[in-house]
């Protein structure tokens, strides 16, 4: 199971990724969509593991954590967020555009800096 260092190096490997798809074209933002949301994920996982040695094995586990989780509740509703249009670019073939990709990079920011205020990264 991933450990917090291992999550830390994920979300930097991630942020990597969206960066080289997004400036590969529009034609690739269905993907960075995608790949924000799992930058997410991992940044929900670091707390997760950080406080409670918690890794969950699936998506339902992790909602239930988060829920149980008081520092990440505020979160919440942006990481649902960039996980539902993560699914929409996946199994509904929905196209963003480069403002809709930019709106959910703020979501993703604020998400990574709460986390890096909570575990003092």
């Amino acid at each position: 199971m991933p450990d917090l260092l291992t999550h830390q190096h994920q979300v930097t490997h991630n942020r990597t990724v969206a960066a080289y798809l997004e400036q590969a074209g529009v034609e690739h933002l269905d993907w960075v969509v995608t790949v924000l949301f799992y930058t997410a994920m991992h940044l929900m996982d670091q707390v997760l593991y950080a406080r409670q040695k918690l890794n969950p094995r699936n998506h339902q586990q992790r909602h239930a954590a988060i829920a149980n989780t008081p520092e990440l509740v505020p979160l919440y509703a942006d990481y649902r967020e960039l996980e539902h249009q993560s699914r929409e670019s996946r199994y509904e073939c929905v196209q963003f555009s480069i403002k809709e990709v930019e709106s959910l990079k703020a979501r993703l920011m604020g998400i990574e800096q709460t986390v890096n205020t909570i575990l003092q990264i």
